[in-house]
Protein backbone atom coordinates (compact mmCIF):
# COMPACT_ATOMS: atom_id res chain seq x y z
CA UNK A 1 0.00 0.00 0.00
CA UNK A 2 0.83 3.37 -0.79
CA UNK A 3 -0.79 6.88 0.27
CA UNK A 4 -0.12 10.04 0.66
CA UNK A 5 -0.58 11.88 3.88
CA UNK A 6 -1.45 16.09 3.38
CA UNK A 7 -1.10 18.35 6.22
CA UNK A 8 0.84 21.89 5.47
CA UNK A 9 4.41 21.37 5.63
CA UNK A 10 7.28 19.18 5.22
CA UNK A 11 6.91 15.53 4.35
CA UNK A 12 8.24 12.69 5.96
CA UNK A 13 7.97 8.73 5.16
CA UNK A 14 5.80 6.36 7.87
CA UNK A 15 6.17 2.66 7.56
CA UNK A 16 3.33 0.95 9.49
CA UNK A 17 5.56 -2.06 10.92
CA UNK A 18 3.54 -2.10 14.53
CA UNK A 19 0.51 0.05 16.07
CA UNK A 20 1.43 3.15 17.31
CA UNK A 21 0.83 6.94 16.93
CA UNK A 22 2.56 9.12 14.41
CA UNK A 23 2.58 13.01 14.41
CA UNK A 24 3.41 14.11 10.88
CA UNK A 25 3.43 17.19 8.86
CA UNK A 26 3.06 15.38 5.72
CA UNK A 27 4.69 12.62 3.48
CA UNK A 28 3.82 8.98 2.95
CA UNK A 29 3.35 5.78 4.24
CA UNK A 30 3.95 2.65 3.77
CA UNK A 31 2.57 -1.33 4.74
CA UNK A 32 5.07 -3.46 6.63
CA UNK A 33 6.55 -4.17 3.30
CA UNK A 34 7.82 -0.40 3.18
CA UNK A 35 8.27 1.09 -0.50
CA UNK A 36 8.97 -2.14 -2.50
CA UNK A 37 7.77 -5.20 -0.52
CA UNK A 38 4.29 -6.65 0.04
CA UNK A 39 2.83 -6.39 3.87
CA UNK A 40 4.43 -9.28 6.83
CA UNK A 41 2.32 -12.25 6.81
CA UNK A 42 -0.04 -12.60 10.42
CA UNK A 43 0.67 -8.94 10.66
CA UNK A 44 -2.53 -8.85 12.43
CA UNK A 45 -4.11 -5.70 14.28
CA UNK A 46 -1.79 -3.28 13.46
CA UNK A 47 -3.29 -0.02 14.61
CA UNK A 48 -1.54 3.33 13.17
CA UNK A 49 -3.00 6.78 14.30
CA UNK A 50 -1.61 9.37 12.52
CA UNK A 51 -1.65 13.15 13.83
CA UNK A 52 -1.26 16.60 12.74
CA UNK A 53 1.90 18.06 14.26
CA UNK A 54 -0.07 20.98 14.43
CA UNK A 55 -3.45 20.04 16.48
CA UNK A 56 -5.58 22.90 14.06
CA UNK A 57 -4.53 21.13 11.10
CA UNK A 58 -6.85 18.13 9.23
CA UNK A 59 -5.13 15.29 7.90
CA UNK A 60 -6.31 14.22 4.12
CA UNK A 61 -5.33 10.68 3.05
CA UNK A 62 -4.28 9.34 -0.82
CA UNK A 63 -4.51 6.17 -1.69
CA UNK A 64 -2.33 5.74 -4.66
CA UNK A 65 -1.92 2.04 -4.49
CA UNK A 66 -3.71 -0.38 -2.17
CA UNK A 67 -3.64 -4.19 -2.97
CA UNK A 68 -5.01 -6.52 -0.19
CA UNK A 69 -4.45 -10.71 0.03
CA UNK A 70 -7.88 -12.66 0.36
CA UNK A 71 -9.50 -12.30 4.23
CA UNK A 72 -7.47 -9.09 5.02
CA UNK A 73 -8.77 -5.68 5.42
CA UNK A 74 -8.05 -2.25 5.74
CA UNK A 75 -10.03 0.03 7.88
CA UNK A 76 -10.07 3.86 8.22
CA UNK A 77 -11.76 5.62 11.14
CA UNK A 78 -12.64 9.33 11.23
CA UNK A 79 -10.86 9.58 14.97
CA UNK A 80 -7.66 8.78 17.16
CA UNK A 81 -9.47 5.37 18.44
CA UNK A 82 -11.07 1.92 16.84
CA UNK A 83 -14.49 3.22 18.62
CA UNK A 84 -14.59 6.18 16.54
CA UNK A 85 -16.67 6.91 13.00
CA UNK A 86 -15.47 4.11 10.29
CA UNK A 87 -15.15 5.82 6.88
CA UNK A 88 -17.12 4.02 4.26
CA UNK A 89 -16.21 4.66 0.80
Amino acid sequence: MVASITVDTLPEDITMIASGKWYSSGGRFFDSGGPNNDYENNATNVITTIFPNNPSDKISVIFHDCNLNYGDALTIFNGSTPESIKLEP
